[in-house]
C-alpha cells in the first residue's frame, strides 16, 4: 500500500487592524531617570482611552525598556495607574533579548512602615478588551524579607536571623506569613509547618527587633513559637503587610481580560485581585522571587471572586506564595423562602453585587440534584446573619418550575464562569493550595506542582465560597515532592497531591458534589511525608475515572472516603504501572483488533522513514484505505493522553 503524504498551506493577505499608539514619552514619562512617571503615565493612558472613543480604533500605550518609578503613596488616590472605561486598550511594554519583560513600573515606597495603608499598582475597572503586555510591576523597596537564622534559643522562644543583603528591614517590623527554607535548594523546608499567618494583627504582639552583629542587619523576635520550628543555617522568609498596602493588579467590572508575559516580583496582601471579570486570559505571567528574596507574597498571588466566562491560564508560574497561588471561588446561594412555583428568596455571604442573570446553576436539595437555568435575578439589600456575618439577599425566578423539594434551607451555584483551563504551568513552592478551584467544565494539562505545602484542591472552601465543580480533567501533569501539610480542618486529617473534598461543616458533609471528573497520565513522585496523605484523595466526589497514572516513592495512590462518595461510580483502570501503565504508554487499547495492539511510535516511524524492516504495521493494516489509516492514526493510536 502507498500513501503519500503532503501539507498545504493557504495564504490568505492579511491586512493590519488600524490602531492609534500613544507613547508615554509624549506625555513626559521616560525610564531610568528617577523622576516620579505616574502622572505622565495616567496622561498618555487617558488620552489613549479618548482616542478609541473617538475613533474606534484600538489603543496601545507603549513604554520604552527600563524603569518607570511611581511614587507612593499618592495623597488621596486609591490607585496609582488607572484604566477606567477603557475599550480596546493595551499597555505594551518593551522585551529583553531573552524574551521576558524589560519594562519595569516600580512602585517606590517612601518609608516602609507595617501595614502601610496605599494605593493598588494599576486598577482596571469596567472596561472591555483591555490587555497588559511585557511588563515587571515591582516595588522598592519590597514588602518581603528573609534571612539566615543564626540564634536559636528556645529556652527564651527566640530566634534570631541576620537579613540578607539589599533586601528590606526595620526596626519593630512584623513578621507576617513567615516560612521556613532549605537554603542550600532555595526550597520550603518540607514537613515544617507556617511559622506564622492570620490577617488579624493582633496576632502578632512580638515584632523583630534590631540586636548586635550581622553587619547592622540581625534581628531577634520573641515569644512567637519560632524556636520550636528553625534550626540555625535555615532560611526565613516573612512580609510586613497582610491586610493593606494595594495589589500590584487589581481589576473589577471589565469583560475580556488579557495579561501577556507580566513578571511580579512581590506584593502586599492579595498579590493581584480580579473581582467581576470576564473572559480573563494569561500567559506567561509570572509570579515568583527575585534576588535574594524567598518569598514573593503574604496572601493569595492571583485572587479570583465572581468570575465569569472562560479563564485561561498558559505558561504562567507561582512560586513563593504564602497563601493560594491561584484562588478562584464561585459563590453558593442559600433559599429562605418559595415566593412561587419558579422563584425564591435568597442570600449569599458577603456584600457582592454582581448579577446572575441568564445562567445554568446547580441546584442541590435534600433529595435530589437539578440543573436549571435562571432568567431574572433582583439584587436586594445586605444584612447580617445570627453569626454576624454581612450577607446580600435578593430573588431569583427561574425558567422551569422548582423541583420538589428544593425550598428553605437548599443551596443553588451559578455557574457564572463556564470553562477553566490550566495548561503548562509550573507551581512550586507556595505554602497554599496550589491551585484552589471550584466550578465547570476545568482542564488541569501538562503542568508541573513541586514542593507546595498543600493540595492541588477542588470543592468547596466555605460557606461563602465554593461551588459544585462538574466536568473536569486532569491530565499529564507532575506533581513531585508535594503535599505535606493539610489545609482543611483536623476533623478531616488525610490530603492528598490531588484533592477533592468539601470545608462546610453546616451542609454538604456527605453529598457526593464534585461530580464526572478524569485524572489520568500523571505522575506523582515523592508524596510520601504522611501515610494518611495520598497521590489522590478523593472525597465528596461521584462519576470519578482514573487511570494511566504514575507513582514513584509513593505508597499511598489512590485513597477514597466511602462515606461522601458514591464509590460504585468510580473506576480505576490501568492505573499505576510503569511509565503510568504499558497499555497507556502509546498504545491504544481502547480500540478492538487489528487496530489495539499498535504502537504510535512505529506506526510514525514507518510513514516516514522507508526501512523496509520498518513495514511491519502495513500488514495489520493491508486492506484499508488512506483516508480510514489517517483517520485511525490521528485520532485511535496516540496515548490516552493526546486523545481527548
Amino acid at each position: 500500500m502507498c500513501i503519500a503524504a503532503s501539507l498545504l498551506f493557504t495564504f490568505l493577505p492579511m491586512t493590519a487592524a488600524a490602531q492609534t499608539v500613544v507613547a508615554v514619552s509624549t506625555h513626559g514619562a521616560n525610564p531610568d531617570d528617577g523622576v516620579d512617571d505616574r502622572i505622565s503615565i495616567q496622561s498618555a493612558i487617558n488620552f489613549a482611552i479618548a482616542i478609541q472613543r473617538n475613533t474606534g480604533q484600538p489603543s496601545i500605550v507603549e513604554f520604552e525598556p527600563g524603569v518607570y518609578n511611581l511614587r507612593h503613596p499618592p495623597a488621596g488616590l486609591a490607585e496609582l495607574i488607572t484604566i477606567d472605561n477603557a475599550t480596546d486598550v493595551t499597555l505594551r511594554g518593551a522585551i529583553g533579548d531573552d524574551g521576558a519583560p524589560a519594562t519595569v513600573l516600580q512602585r517606590n515606597v517612601t518609608e516602609l512602615v507595617n501595614e502601610m495603608e496605599g494605593a493598588d499598582v494599576i486598577s482596571i475597572d469596567d472596561g472591555t478588551n483591555v490587555t497588559l503586555e511585557n511588563l515587571v510591576l515591582d516595588n522598592s523597596p519590597g514588602f518581603t524579607s528573609a534571612g539566615e537564622c543564626v540564634v536559636v534559643d528556645v529556652a527564651n522562644d527566640a530566634v534570631e536571623v541576620d537579613v540578607f543583603e539589599n533586601l528590606p528591614h526595620f526596626e519593630g517590623m512584623q513578621a507576617f506569613s513567615a516560612n521556613v527554607w532549605d537554603l542550600e535548594t532555595r526550597d520550603l523546608k518540607v514537613g515544617v509547618p507556617h511559622l506564622s499567618i492570620s490577617t488579624n494583627i493582633n496576632n502578632f504582639p512580638e515584632q523583630w527587633h534590631l540586636v548586635p552583629g550581622g553587619d547592622g542587619r540581625r534581628y531577634r523576635l520573641e515569644n512567637m513559637g519560632f524556636s520550636e520550628h528553625l534550626q540555625v543555617g535555615d532560611g526565613v522568609s516573612w512580609h510586613f503587610n497582610v491586610a493593606s498596602g494595594g495589589h500590584q493588579l487589581r481589576a473589577s467590572g471589565t469583560n475580556g481580560l488579557t495579561l501577556e508575559n507580566i513578571h511580579i516580583t512581590n506584593g502586599p496582601e492579595a498579590v493581584t485581585s480580579y473581582r467581576d471579570v470576564g473572559d480573563l486570559t494569561c500567559r506567561r505571567v509570572k509570579l515568583a522571587p527575585i534576588g535574594n528574596q524567598l518569598a514573593v507574597g503574604p496572601r493569595d498571588g492571583m485572587y479570583t471572586a465572581a468570575s465569569r466566562g472562560e479563564y485561561v491560564y498558559d505558561q504562567c508560574h507561582w512560586e513563593g506564595v504564602r497563601w493560594d497561588p491561584l484562588a478562584l471561588f464561585n459563590k453558593l446561594g442559600y433559599v429562605e423562602n418559595v415566593v412561587d412555583a419558579r422563584t425564591i428568596e435568597f442570600f449569599w455571604y458577603r456584600s457582592d453585587n454582581y448579577s446572575i442573570d441568564d445562567l445554568q446553576a446547580t441546584l442541590w436539595f435534600e433529595t435530589g440534584v437539578v440543573e436549571a437555568t435562571i432568567t431574572d435575578h433582583q439584587k436586594g439589600a445586605t444584612s447580617k446573619d445570627a453569626s454576624g456575618r454581612t450577607i446580600r439577599c435578593g430573588t431569583l425566578t427561574f425558567a422551569d418550575d422548582l423541583p420538589e423539594g428544593f425550598g428553605p434551607g437548599s443551596v443553588f451555584a451559578p455557574h457564572r464562569r463556564t470553562k477553566t483551563v490550566i495548561r503548562n504551568s509550573v507551581f512550586q513552592n507556595n505554602y497554599g493550595r496550589a491551585p484552589y478551584l471550584s466550578g465547570v467544565n476545568m482542564e488541569i494539562v501538562g503542568n508541573t506542582f513541586r514542593n507546595n505545602g498543600y493540595a492541588l484542591a477542588i470543592g468547596l472552601s466555605s460557606p461563602g465560597a465554593g461551588g459544585f465543580s462538574r466536568n473536569v480533567v486532569i491530565r499529564d501533569n507532575k506533581f513531585s515532592r508535594t503535599t505535606w501539610s493539610s489545609v482543611v480542618s483536623t476533623s478531616i486529617p488525610t490530603s492528598g497531591a490531588i484533592r477533592f473534598y468539601e470545608n462546610h461543616p453546616a451542609q454538604f458533609t456527605t453529598e457526593s458534589y464534585n461530580d464526572t471528573i478524569l485524572i489520568e497520565n500523571n505522575r506523582f513522585e515523592g508524596i510520601n511525608f504522611n501515610p494518611d496523605y495520598a497521590a489522590i484523595d478523593l472525597r465528596n466526589a461521584q462519576n470519578v475515572t482514573i487511570r494511566c497514572n504514575e507513582y514513584i516513592d509513593t505508597p499511598n495512590t489512590v485513597q477514597i472516603d466511602e462515606a461522601t462518595t458514591d464509590v460504585d461510580s468510580i473506576i480505576i483502570e490501568n492505573d499505576g504501572g510503569p511509565g503510568g501503565c504499558a497499555n497507556c504508554d502509546g498504545v491504544n487499547t481502547d480500540l478492538a483488533p487489528p487496530f489495539g495492539e499498535l504502537n504510535s511510535a512505529d506506526i510514525i516511524a514507518w510513514i516516514f522513514n522507508p526501512d523496509p524492516s520498518l513495514a511491519e504495521p502495513t500488514d495489520v493494516l493491508d486492506g484499508f484505505d488512506t483516508l480510514a489509516f489517517l483517520s485511525y492514526f490521528a485520532v485511535g493510536c496516540m496515548a490516552p493522553a493526546a486523545r481527548q
